[in-house]
């Protein structure tokens, strides 16, 4: 079952628009309510995950569950700008929602969540994961591969490096501008020089990732990762999760063995944060695909250490 969002707003063009926008994305369910007499009712009756209420609608409608404020200009620091682009606005909305979801299961929600995804070994579904996830959790897809995907970008991550090496004011609002919709995802392509990536030192790295996690209207953001593009082993402490797809063979294990150990001399100790996956063999965007994802702790997985 769909979770379901509220928008109170005292436009009804706006509200039918917007709620016609996030219907027709398929991952959740939204009503509108531009009247302010009839919010309290729809309330009860529809129970949303998450109320989008515009600021001022029906203020002596209290409702007891997530409610975040949509306002009409970007010099207010609580809640969401409203008049951005339909695309964008969706991808923050849905990352309330997602917070919603890991709050109930018990996880930390403060700010957005930046996610890696990175592996020793090839062809292991690492770039059909990063796809999946972002698609179905509204994620921002930022792509440090090599080779990166099909299809000319008009931004690349080449030029968010360049960002990143001169401290670019506002680089969060920037990343939105040059993110580009491709198949349900917001997105950056990889660099044309996948070097470009290496060279921004960790120090800046860390700024960026700061930055980041400062903006009040950011979305949630996972970076797909080859070995290529990759500093050092550091930055991967860098992010709140990092998933680790396998595959099974005796090949795979021997290099496996030797990242684990990698990561050991680096941080001494592998923590929950890293997330060993097997990724199903077939098309990311089946439905079953990430249903189908086995999960597990390091921990579970090996017990190597």
């Amino acid at each position: 079952m769909k979770k379901m969002i509220g928008i109170a707003c005292r436009e009804d063009g706006y509200g039918s628009r917007l709620m016609e926008y996030i219907n027709g994305q398929g991952e959740v369910e939204a009503f509108v309510c531009t009247e302010e007499a009839y919010l309290k009712d729809a309330l009860e009756k529809k129970r949303p995950a998450v109320l989008f209420r515009e600021q001022g609608f029906a203020e002596e409608v209290q409702y007891q569950g997530q409610e975040v404020f949509l306002r009409p200009d970007r010099g207010i620091e609580e809640g969401i700008y409203q008049f951005q682009p339909a695309d964008q606005l969706y991808q923050i909305m849905m990352s309330y929602v997602l917070a919603v979801q890991s709050e109930k299961k018990g996880c930390d929600t403060a700010g957005i969540r930046i996610y890696g995804v990175y592996s020793p070994l090839g062809r292991c579904g690492k770039t059909s994961f990063s796809l999946a996830y972002a698609r179905k959790y509204s994620f921002f897809y930022l792509s440090m591969e090599e080779y990166g995907l099909e299809g000319e970008f008009e931004h690349n991550m080449g030029e968010v490096a360049y960002y990143i090496q001169n401290r670019k004011e506002g680089i969060g609002r920037l990343l939105c501008q040059m993110g580009e919709q491709r198949q349900g995802i917001r997105m950056i392509g990889s660099a044309p020089f996948f070097q470009d990536m290496k060279l921004v030192d960790m120090e800046d790295y860390r700024w960026f990732f700061d930055c980041l996690r400062k903006e009040k209207e950011f979305p949630s953001v996972i970076f797909d990762i080859g070995t290529g593009c990759l500093p050092d082993f550091s930055f991967l402490e860098l992010f709140d999760q990092v998933y680790v797809p396998v595959l099974e063979g005796n090949t795979e294990e021997r290099k496996l063995r030797k990242f684990w150990n990698l990561l050991l001399e680096v941080y001494g100790t592998i923590d929950d944060r890293f997330r060993i996956i097997h990724v199903p063999d077939r098309d990311w965007k089946d439905e079953s695909f990430l249903t189908d994802l086995q999960e597990h702790s390091y921990k579970e997985e090996y017990g190597w250490v």
